[in-house]
């Protein structure tokens, strides 16, 4: 997989029942968690790594690890091309709606992937 664009969704669970140790998924039950918060599932292909008190995901493709602002900024470079070639315009600034309420740490990796493809998270929205 390595020199391939990353995939997202229904075609990166595919790919997780061949490769599981290149898949990262459950990522809103990691981010801007502490590793005694996170609990570990064992179908998890990839690898946390507690380094300084910072959580970085380990996958088999990889050398080196990711920290979890760059799989974030992965998933939204992917997303905001699909919004800008659907729109025909730029993306500069997203609103965030999620099913449960972020954190202030979780906020921050949203605002610093964000910040990494140059747009901004301008509110973020939770509903039941």
């Amino acid at each position: 997989m390595l020199g391939k664009p990353p995939v997202i969704g229904e075609m990166a669970q595919s790919h997780c029942s061949h490769f599981p140790k290149r898949v990262i998924y459950d990522v809103l039950k990691i981010f801007g968690k502490s590793m005694n918060e996170i609990q570990i599932n064992s179908n998890w292909g990839f690898k946390l790594v507690n380094q300084n008190g910072i959580i970085y995901f380990e996958i088999e493709s990889l050398e080196g690890l990711l920290s979890q602002e760059m799989v974030l900024a992965i998933f939204f470079k992917t997303m905001k091309a699909q919004a800008e070639s659907h729109l025909n315009t730029t993306v500069q600034e997203i609103n965030v709606l999620t099913d449960f309420k972020l954190s202030e740490s979780q906020k921050l990796i949203f605002n610093c992937a964000a910040a990494k493809l140059n747009f901004e998270i301008i509110r973020f929205h939770f509903s039941l």
